[in-house]
């Protein structure tokens, strides 16, 4: 079962957070040709080779040029499209789940631990950021997680996610953490309750949660 996920302040605003549509790709091979492409072009053909969700930096903008030189597998683009991020000053990371995309000289935060939900879940969730307030995704993240979250005094900024997939609630909530590591952002867990504070507040701890064993309430069944 896929369910669409609307984050709070979305609905408040009467609209759901959408994603523009991802270049379609031949799943087996492809040529490769972009001149002087937005970056964000460059990251959804990334997310569509991997098959993984793409989570930029906050800011990230420029034009990259890339080019296969014929038709090949998409393992050489996706070795392609690193190459070129990394020639124009980016760097990839892999946490697994999603990839994020740093500035060269950004340091990378602390990783999220998740424990794995109670078998049996099997809900699949399709993430629909794109230029969304950052707040939205701690709202996302409190429905994913039953847990009440607070997020940080002056909280701002906008995000987006670039998700080729359904994917699992456990795989979605690691996404939201990465989206706020990405951002500077930790979760600190106080009992009943968990304090979205900056990163540099945390004293450096990894992110822990345990998943809930029951579905969110507020999400919609596609």
């Amino acid at each position: 079962m896929a369910v669409v996920l609307v984050c709070g302040a979305a609905e408040q605003a009467g609209r759901a957070v959408r994603r523009s549509t991802p270049p379609l790709i031949e799943p087996r091979t492809m040529e490769l040709d972009l001149e002087r492409a937005d970056i964000r072009t460059v990251l959804m053909y990334l997310a569509d080779v991997t098959g993984k969700a793409v989570v930029p930096a906050p800011g990230l903008s420029g034009e990259i040029s890339v080019r296969s030189g014929g038709v090949v597998s998409t393992g050489e683009v996706e070795r392609l499209l690193n190459a070129a991020l990394v020639t124009n000053g980016f760097r990839v990371v892999d946490d697994g789940t999603c990839l994020r995309v740093l500035r060269a000289d950004e340091t990378r935060l602390a990783t999220a631990e998740i424990t794995t939900p109670a078998a049996g879940v099997s809900e699949r969730f399709i993430l629909h950021l794109d230029d969304t307030e950052l707040r939205s995704v701690v709202a996302l993240l409190a429905e994913l997680t039953g847990t009440t979250m607070l997020p940080a005094a002056g909280m701002s900024g906008r995000v987006t996610v670039i998700n080729p997939q359904p994917v699992t609630r456990d795989e979605a909530v690691k996404i939201l953490y990465a989206v706020l590591e990405t951002h500077g952002y930790s979760v600190v867990e106080y009992g009943t309750y968990a304090k979205v504070v900056r990163a540099q507040d945390a004293a450096g701890k990894p992110i822990r949660r345990h998943m809930p064993r029951t579905a969110p309430a507020n999400v919609k069944e596609q």
